[in-house]
């Protein structure tokens, strides 16, 4: 091959590869504006199980009106409340999350915002639980045994 059409090659790949990631920038991008995620970080959970809510405060980056259509938790663990009204361009909304935590466990979920339009966007919550526990002994009071040599001995089990 001769030096021309190495170039030629060259740069129709680069033209096919910008192309393609233009492609998926225009279809992937959300729609909406300010911060899709939050990690409640690590959580004590009184039992049976801690409710953490967190409200997320959203703009229409759209030229176009966005009414939502649904928003679907990945998981049984998570709940939310969406608007029911239009949002218009450059106007915000919020949407309340709530995440259960019911163990001592790393616990993520996703909530699916489909719009009227076609869009889509996709807002992540994670958090990790921790029991609170509080130091107890069992039995409530501690065996001692008299030893051979006139002290005391007790065994603690964890």
């Amino acid at each position: 091959m001769n030096k021309k059409k190495i170039y030629v090659f060259l740069l129709v790949l680069i033209a096919i590869v910008a192309l393609a990631w233009a492609t998926l920038v225009f279809y992937f991008s959300s729609p909406l504006g300010g911060s899709l995620s939050h990690n409640f970080g690590v959580v004590p959970i009184e039992r049976p199980f801690t409710v953490l809510e967190h409200t997320f405060r959203l703009k229409n980056k759209m030229n176009h009106e966005l009414r939502l259509k649904s928003a679907t938790p990945t998981c049984g663990c998570t709940t939310t409340e969406w608007p029911e009204e239009i949002v218009l361009p450059g106007e915000e909304f919020v949407i309340p999350v709530h995440l259960k935590l019911r163990r001592s466990q790393l616990r993520k979920s996703q909530i699916r915002l489909e719009f009227d339009s076609g869009e889509l966007a996709v807002l992540r919550v994670e958090g990790v639980g921790r029991f609170i526990q509080p130091m107890s002994i069992s039995p409530p009071s501690l065996p001692l045994k008299r030893g051979p040599l006139g002290g005391a001995k007790g065994v603690i089990r964890l």
